[in-house]
């Protein structure tokens, strides 16, 4: 019982923080991914560079380049993590313009050839076409939004999740059993 209630007290303190902080999210994973990159390629180099000085390796190998490049993109993505938000959202807004453009003029040839698809067909196009020009035109706003939904989705389930759980162990007493 204990380990339900505290699943469910972490998912509703992680949505709440999500809700809350909604803004600042989004650059703090981009730099905790940057420190994920960072730490093993700076190791990497290091082990590389110690071996090297006792003559036990070469010092420019493969190993050296992707490690420099793990620790060149972990810094980038540490030192500036608004740029990769702004490029990661710009081609997710890229991808779904695409997605709505294409799905919509494969309803139009579906037309073209007899099969009249109804107008509710073209309405998730539509919508998917709409949010990447959102997308695309607010990447920040898009990305706040998406976390804000995430924490929203993660307050209801840990939520849920509690009141399920209860109602369970209640039928589960009721029936003799724990």
């Amino acid at each position: 019982m204990l380990s339900v209630a505290l699943r469910c007290l972490t998912a509703v303190t992680v949505g709440v923080l999500l809700i809350i902080y909604k803004g600042a999210v989004m650059p703090f994973i981009v730099q905790l991914i940057g420190v994920a990159f960072l730490l093993p390629g700076l190791i990497a180099v290091g082990l590389r560079l110690f071996a090297a000085k006792n003559g036990e390796g070469n010092l420019l190998s493969i190993n050296m380049l992707t490690s420099l490049g793990s620790v060149a993109f972990g810094a980038w993505l540490l030192f500036a993590p608004a740029f990769f938000v702004a490029v990661l959202m710009n081609m997710l807004g890229v991808i779904l313009l695409l997605a709505g453009v294409y799905q919509i003029v494969m309803l139009a040839k579906l037309r073209k050839y007899g099969s009249c698809p109804s107008v509710y067909y073209y309405i998730m196009p539509t919508l998917t076409l709409l949010l990447g020009v959102f997308v695309l035109f607010n990447p920040f706003k898009a990305a706040t939004l998406s976390f804000f939904l995430i924490g929203a989705g993660a307050v209801i389930a840990g939520v849920s999740d509690f009141v399920g759980s209860m109602l369970l162990r209640k039928v589960s007493i009721e029936n003799g059993g724990e």
